[in-house]
């Protein structure tokens, strides 16, 4: 319930129609449409800050998933890696727990650009966040 909460509250996220997928203990799965707001005008190809956004909340909410009492954390610091343009209908974002900690907390984000049958590696982030106390 808590990861719900956690995602509602992220505005751009829903301004962008983002949805909330699959969630398990230590993972996340997000979705967004590739709209024309979120492309780099006239090309179709979404803008690298929105996949960044999308790749770190989904490494958030994965790291709230796999708390045993819901905190929200902070991220502290990231690495984006944009492997391939990301042209297509959807982006997915799968967020994983990498390393959890009572403090601090490390994740990585797969983010993939879907265009019918097609699913393809467009960006990877991993980050590392501060858990509330």
């Amino acid at each position: 319930a808590f990861v719900r909460l956690a995602f509602a509250a992220q505005l751009p996220l829903k301004t962008w129609g983002a949805d909330l997928g699959n969630i398990r203990s230590g993972s996340v799965v997000l979705s967004c449409p590739i709209t024309e707001p979120l492309t780099v005008a006239g090309t179709g190809i979404v803008m690298g800050g929105i996949i960044a956004t999308l790749a770190d909340v989904a490494a958030g909410l994965s790291i709230i998933s796999g708390l045993d009492s819901p905190r929200p954390v902070t991220t502290v610091d990231f690495s984006f890696h944009a492997i391939a343009a990301a042209r297509g209908e959807r982006l997915e974002a799968i967020g994983e727990v990498r390393k959890p900690g009572r403090n601090f907390a490390i994740a990585s984000t797969e983010v993939f650009v879907l265009s019918g049958e097609n699913r393809r590696l467009c960006a990877i982030l991993t980050a590392t966040f501060a858990v509330a106390g």
